[in-house]
């Protein structure tokens, strides 16, 4: 069966990706607690997790780490071993993953040229080294099922089905109990249930409710303290960050762990963003009054994750 031009692209943008992803970060060595990370989830057993994963609430919802996430670490330790490659080698196919759907989501939005720029600032804005953390931070395994899920909600915009709100709930589930702060997904459906009067996602936020809440007061508390607002996160970023990339004329690869693509190459690399930004400005992007609201309402939803989270990654 031939695949759609939509489809070649998809699959091109996960393969360049993927070797992208891969040549950044194949030779540099895991974080020291990497092993002990691992060896904590894997210490439960597979039981365990299954019970963590479909009981309703949260034992601890601040915590980053979800449920679902130390089902498949298990379930990974169960298949390979310590395997540091293997580990490495899944990590990316899920960052290449979370990249096609990037593209498959813009490309419901605007034309396709428009798409694959839009996806290759998404691309090399993301923190290179992120993914040497190859048994810890599972935020790329939740942000593939978010995107997935807002894909549906932007299907459902035009052809409601009952399909599409199961796909909705489901994938912002499984989203959530990979990495507790992806419960952004219930902020942009409650708003699209106010403003845009959409009463069938009532349903999907009382579902997603039922699993995001913590089980108990004592787990409620857990971890809150250290979600307090950091507001030195947005002064550093666009005071201190952005001086340091404009004044510097050279390439610097000190303090990977959070630094996109474009932030290494400095100034050189602000120019290709701009020169990126005005190319689709050139362009005269058209959206509908949907998407517009709804891209609105997902960024309403996670800038308090980016103020209030431990770490701005």
């Amino acid at each position: 069966m031939r695949l759609r031009k939509q489809e070649l692209f998809a699959v091109a943008i996960f393969v360049v990706s993927a070797a992208y992803i891969l040549f950044n970060s194949i030779d540099v060595p895991i974080f020291f607690e990497g092993r002990e990370f691992l060896t904590g989830l894997v210490h439960y057993s597979f039981s365990h997790w299954i019970r963590e994963v479909f009981f309703p609430g949260s034992q601890n919802p601040f915590a980053s780490t979800g449920e679902l996430d130390g089902l498949f670490a298990w379930a990974l330790n169960f298949l390979l071993g310590y395997n540091e490659n293997a580990y490495r080698l899944i990590k990316a196919l899920f960052f290449a993953g979370t990249m096609a759907l990037v593209y498959i989501l813009a490309s419901k939005m605007m034309k396709n040229t428009l798409a694959i720029l839009s996806t290759a600032i998404v691309l090399f804005s993301f923190p290179q080294f992120l993914q040497t953390i190859i048994f810890d931070e599972p935020f790329i395994y939740a942000e593939l099922f978010k995107i997935a899920a807002i894909i549906f909600i932007v299907k459902n915009s035009t052809h409601k089905s009952l399909k599409n709100y199961m796909g909705i709930f489901l994938l912002a589930f499984v989203s959530f109990r990979f990495y507790h702060p992806a419960a952004s997904i219930l902020g942009i459906v409650l708003l699209l249930t106010v403003f845009q009067k959409k009463f069938m996602y009532v349903f999907i936020i009382f579902a997603l409710l039922l699993f995001v809440s913590p089980r108990s007061l004592s787990g409620a508390h857990l971890a809150a303290p250290q979600y307090a607002p950091k507001l030195n996160i947005l002064s550093a970023m666009f005071v201190q960050g952005l001086n340091d990339i404009i004044l510097n004329p050279l390439p610097r690869f000190d303090s990977l762990y959070h630094r996109p693509f474009w932030d290494i190459l400095t100034i050189a690399g602000v120019i290709l963003v701009f020169l990126t930004l005005l190319i689709l400005l050139a362009y005269r992007v058209r959206i509908n009054t949907f998407t517009t609201q709804l891209l609105l309402f997902w960024i309403v939803s996670e800038l308090p994750l980016f103020i209030f989270l431990p770490e701005p990654a």
